[in-house]
């Protein structure tokens, strides 16, 4: 677990420094931003009906420009917190490991309810996005890990503008956090693609790694 932490602050704070050293690019990377569709974030029940603007709890976000509905993550909710997991997807070619941790080592549990003689609690994201679409999460259950440019995408149109700021919207995405989050890309290389930011596309993952989740439903791209 420290070396994983070790490895991705260092990633991290290789990203700080090339975004210090982009800063004169930044009219460039804004181009790229906004050249895509315009983002038009709504707020949704736990039904997945949408909520006024101003309402102060929902369950999940609509991004209608891209049809995408996503996961809002809430530390005080027992399944969609800022929980880690390993990634281990059984339907593509590199699945990774089921078992998410060791059963010698029952204190390297990083998500809720994890029990080592049951494989639907296992904190990988297969297990997770089981559990998750159990629950019907906002009125659907098809949710799962999304590609690098559906994540990327969450990015506000100017967010690379400021790195130093959040790039998410915090009106519909309140608990911003700078982790690094698997997807389900792979390259060429048969590695797993993660985000860092929502903006940065990295390589060096493994697949036993703990990191963070964000899920999401609609039609793939």
């Amino acid at each position: 677990m420290t070396a994983s932490l070790s490895k991705y602050a260092n990633s991290l704070c290789f990203i700080t420094l090339i975004s210090a050293l982009s800063i004169a690019a930044a009219n460039a990377k804004t181009v790229q931003f906004e050249s895509r569709a315009e983002q038009q974030l709504f707020k949704l029940d736990g039904n997945g009906i949408r909520l006024s603007m101003s309402a102060v709890e929902w369950a999940c976000v609509e991004d209608f420009s891209t049809g995408l509905m996503w996961q809002k993550r809430d530390p005080s909710n027992a399944e969609h917190n800022h929980a880690s997991y390993t990634w281990f997807q059984p339907h593509q070619r590199d699945t990774g490991s089921q078992l998410a941790y060791p059963i010698s080592s029952p204190l390297n549990v990083t998500c809720n309810g994890y029990r080592h003689d049951d494989p639907s609690s296992y904190c990988n994201t297969d297990a997770y996005v089981k559990r998750i679409n159990q629950l019907n999460y906002c009125g659907f259950s098809d949710w799962r890990l999304p590609s690098t440019n559906e994540l990327k995408h969450l990015a506000k149109p100017n967010a690379a503008i400021n790195p130093h700021l959040p790039s998410l919207d915090l009106e519909f995405f309140p608990f911003y956090d700078r982790f690094v989050y698997w997807t389900r890309s792979i390259n060429n290389a048969g590695k797993v693609l993660t985000i860092a930011q929502e903006k940065h596309v990295l390589a060096n993952a493994e697949t036993s790694d703990q990191l963070s989740v964000r899920l999401v439903r609609g039609t793939q791209y």
